[in-house]
């Protein structure tokens, strides 16, 4: 199953960015498959890039970009948010995505990216760092569904910037609604 929305309810299984503006959380459910599974949610300043760089690169797969030097310094890491904001390619593959793989100093994997292939373009990057949100974990010993409500704080619920879902336990969904 893919990430899905009906407007207030998000059923999500898989991780990725799930807003990119500020959104008001008013609960999260996650629906455990095994004890201890966890669930978390993480957002980004868009005004404080840990890294702004730029370099030649290939994009291949959608998902994968491949620098020709070690322009992706160690800041780069997984769970955190690569934004392409210039290119002398492909207006397409602008945009934030999340990283799922950074490891080598050369390549970066953002596994739900839908990036058009192309080779040897200038990219200009930003790399932001991310900060827990919303933390949620089963019960040690059962996989009944734990629940975070929100909805009863002033304001109906909590806001925040944007938000990712950064971990998410195999075969667990996480249900969040909004306000």
């Amino acid at each position: 199953m893919a990430n899905s929305n009906d407007t207030r309810l998000y059923k999500l299984d898989t991780n990725d960015i799930i807003f990119r503006t500020p959104v008001l959380i008013t609960k999260v459910v996650l629906f455990s498959n095994a004890a201890a599974d966890v669930c978390e949610f993480k957002w980004w300043d868009p005004t404080n890039p840990a890294v702004t760089d730029q370099g030649t690169a290939t994009i291949t797969s959608t998902t994968t970009i491949t620098f020709t030097t070690s322009v992706v310094p160690s800041t780069v890491l997984d769970g955190s948010v690569f934004d392409i904001v210039g290119s002398t390619g492909a207006v397409a593959n602008l945009g934030t995505e999340l990283v799922t793989t950074a490891g080598n100093n050369t390549v970066v994997v953002c596994s739900q990216a839908v990036w058009t292939n192309e080779a040897t373009i200038l990219y200009s990057f930003k790399n932001y760092p991310v900060y827990t949100a919303i933390y949620l974990k089963a019960g040690a010993s059962d996989a009944s569904p734990t629940t975070l409500d929100f909805s009863s704080e002033r304001g109906g619920g909590r806001w925040f910037p944007n938000l990712t879902l950064e971990t998410l336990s195999t075969s667990a969904t996480v249900h969040l609604y909004i306000g």
